[in-house]
């Protein structure tokens, strides 16, 4: 795919398929077109979703204040509703009451953020996580 204003390639890509039948001429099975090709073409190009399924931490990973465990029940309550603005409010207030020191609270942050389209941002917070977590053997 050509761009012929700008005179860039946004998009290349080699679609190939390899057929082998045998078709009598009195076979009702329909041989392959070239629509298949442009069709796997254009899913290459257009948005597709994935659902996909989250696990958020919600068991306390440090002694968290009355107050803290209240901030971790409620941010986990509203991203299950969807609402990530305010789940983004308390998890961060959450970070914060908490020094950046639970790699819960980080990793929870970083789902929201990453929800919300932040990818720099979630990054940060799955990294803060990844690096909070000890591992015992």
């Amino acid at each position: 795919m050509t761009n012929v204003t700008l005179g860039t390639v946004p998009y290349s890509d080699s679609i190939s398929k390899t057929l082998t039948t045998k078709h009598c001429s009195d076979d009702s099975i329909m041989l392959p077109s070239k629509e298949q090709a442009a069709q796997q073409f254009i899913y290459k190009l257009k948005p597709n979703y994935i659902d996909i399924q989250i696990t958020l931490l919600d068991i306390e990973d440090i002694d968290y204040s009355d107050r803290e465990s209240a901030l971790l029940d409620n941010g986990l309550k509203y991203i299950e509703q969807k609402r990530f603005d305010k789940a983004e409010q308390l998890l961060s207030r959450l970070v914060e009451s908490t020094q950046h020191k639970s790699y819960v609270a980080a990793y929870n942050l970083g789902v929201v953020k990453e929800a919300k389209g932040d990818l720099i941002e979630a990054n940060k917070y799955y990294h803060l996580s990844d690096q909070l977590q000890i591992v015992t053997y």
